[in-house]
């Protein structure tokens, strides 16, 4: 004989939970990867760095950087 599955609710109550745990955690990685990148443009911002160089050298840093 087969078993059978009943549907709950409690089902979706689990389902709903798992999800807003991975979206909280998911908006929490967002709000710290975006620490480093607020620093960073004010440290570029404060030191004046930005105007000291040529376009082309910015271009590479800025390539750099990325990579």
């Amino acid at each position: 004989m087969a078993d059978i599955q009943t549907s709950t609710n409690d089902g979706a109550a689990v389902i709903s939970q798992e999800r807003n745990r991975v979206l909280r955690n998911t908006y929490w990685l967002l709000a710290l990867s975006m620490i480093p990148t607020v620093a960073g443009a004010w440290l570029g911002v404060v030191s004046g760095f930005g105007r000291a160089m040529t376009p082309g050298l910015s271009m590479i840093v800025l390539l750099a950087g990325a990579f």
